[in-house]
């Protein structure tokens, strides 16, 4: 964090991923996106033209087992 706060955000899903590791599951998968604010969220047109609700960020999120707590 103290070469780049920018870098260490961008990576935190995996983080957050390895801090939760051993915490309860709950059977159920999320997606887990290190740069998850408002301003990466919105809308576009899909390929069949439909309007499509994403993150609009390069960042790649991953899924990882939710946990119960």
């Amino acid at each position: 964090m103290l070469v780049s706060p920018f870098a260490f955000f961008r990576g935190g899903a995996y983080l957050m991923a390895a801090d939760l590791a051993d915490a309860p599951r709950t059977g159920l998968e999320v997606h887990l996106c290190g740069d998850a604010h408002l301003s990466n969220f919105g809308t576009f047109a899909g390929p069949d033209r439909r309007l499509v609700f994403s993150s609009t960020t390069s960042t790649r999120p991953f899924l990882a087992p939710s946990s119960g707590i």
